[in-house]
């Protein structure tokens, strides 16, 4: 029978994965061919915040959880991979989220474009690293994987 914190570390690591894919695949492409693109940056800026604070919530769980019980290689590249997530998604918090919130304050339209632009690659590459150390550990973590 699986253990509460095993269930609790499955649970969090399939909503975190979820949110991501969900948001990068479904979401942010609609958006932006349904609204004005103005109107569909807005919108992701305001669900940003909410956006890395459920991943910190999934990631600092899944390092809550695990790290008592390391066992091995695969447990510390397990760690290493969800911190490198979770500390992605700290960053976007603290650095990305501000960063657009004063990029849409901005009233010269020119610097505004550049400055978005770069937030934008910025964003989509940390966000694509965060997505590929969550995928690293289900590739790892095999107790992840196992029913």
């Amino acid at each position: 029978m699986m253990s509460i914190r095993r269930f609790i570390e499955r649970v969090a690591y399939a909503f975190w994965l979820g949110e991501m894919l969900f948001f990068a695949f479904i979401f942010a492409p609609r958006v932006f061919k349904v609204l004005p693109r103005e109107s569909a940056a807005l919108l992701q800026n305001a669900l940003f915040p909410a956006y890395f604070k459920v991943g910190i919530v999934c990631g600092t769980l899944m390092l809550l959880l695990r790290a008592p019980v390391r066992r091995g290689v695969s447990d510390r590249v397990v760690l290493a991979l969800t911190g490198l997530a979770l500390g992605i998604f700290v960053f976007g918090l603290l650095y990305v989220v501000p960063a657009l919130q004063a990029r849409l304050n901005l009233e010269i339209p020119a610097e505004a474009n550049e400055t978005f632009r770069s937030l934008h690659r910025l964003s989509v590459g940390t966000n694509l690293l965060a997505l590929l150390a969550l995928l690293g550990v289900a590739a790892v973590g095999r107790d992840l994987r196992r029913p």
